[in-house]
């Protein structure tokens, strides 16, 4: 329930609603969910992810910039065990490392430039991250040992 404008629910609908307990279309196998202001993520229990919602600057991840009203699959990704939300961009834990897409005009992708990314792109650090996080400006993970 919530706010819907841009798609964020999931369901098919841009509008408010207000009764609880709104079915997000496609999704069944959910392990692990993401909000971030108007895009939505879930991660599969197959490790896959899938986005909805606002696709403005690639928040969703499909290569494209045409918001998505349902669930699309995140081009790329396998093995996800973890998506973060930030306000325009998402990290996901996935085979290979910490990936990122969306918005990135602050640098918050960590590698060094600033094009905003329509799909996932591998950022610096392990391969085996234990967890990634984003926010508006920045995004950050966490190896074993320490915080990236």
């Amino acid at each position: 329930m919530g706010r819907g404008y841009e798609g964020q629910l999931g369901n098919g609908l841009r509008l408010v609603v207000e009764d609880p307990g709104v079915e997000v279309s496609g999704i069944t196998t959910a392990v692990q969910i993401a909000a971030g202001s108007t895009t939505t993520c879930a991660v599969l229990a197959d490790g896959t992810v899938w986005c909805w919602g606002d696709n403005g600057v690639g928040t969703v991840g499909d290569g494209s910039t045409v918001d998505r009203y349902t669930p699309v699959q995140v081009s790329g990704l396998t093995g996800a065990t973890q998506v973060s939300m930030g306000t325009d961009n998402a990290c996901a834990t996935a085979t290979g490392g910490v990936w990122c897409w969306g918005r990135n005009r602050y640098g918050q992708r960590g590698a060094g430039s600033r094009p905003n990314r329509m799909s996932p792109v591998l950022g610096p650090g392990p391969a085996a991250p234990a967890f990634a996080d984003g926010a508006r400006a920045q995004a950050c993970h966490v190896s074993r040992l320490s915080l990236l």
